[in-house]
C-alpha cells in the first residue's frame, strides 16, 4: 500500500530473478496477516490476486515484501526472507 517501496521491489525482482514484468498486490500489514492467517476475507482477497498472477499472466514467482515501519504491521529487528507455510499450501 505504501508506495515507498514498489519501484524498489519491483526493480529488485526483475534484476535477481531474471523477470520482464511483476504483478503488485497491495495490502496494508499483509505479512502480518498472511503469517498469522487472519482476517478471512482479505486472505481470499490475496488467494483470488494471486490465482489471477499465476493462472492466468504466467508468474511462477511470489514475493512478499515488508519492510521496518509498516504502518499497519510494524516489524521489529532485522527482516528476513521466510516461507510462509500458508502460502505453500495454497
Amino acid at each position: 500500500m505504501d508506495g515507498r517501496v514498489y519501484r524498489l521491489a519491483q526493480e529488485f525482482i526483475k534484476q535477481n530473478y531474471g523477470v520482464d514484468f511483476v504483478d503488485t498486490i497491495t495490502l496494508s500489514g499483509a505479512c502480518k496477516v498472511i503469517a498469522k492467517s487472519m482476517e478471512q476475507e482479505v486472505l481470499n482477497f490475496v488467494k483470488r490476486c494471486l490465482n489471477i498472477s499465476v493462472n492466468k499472466h504466467g508468474f511462477r514467482l511470489i514475493a512478499m515484501v515488508g519492510y521496518y515501519d509498516c504502518a499497519g504491521s510494524l516489524l521489529i529487528g532485522k527482516l528476513k526472507a521466510v516461507k510462509l507455510p500458508v502460502l505453500l499450501n495454497w
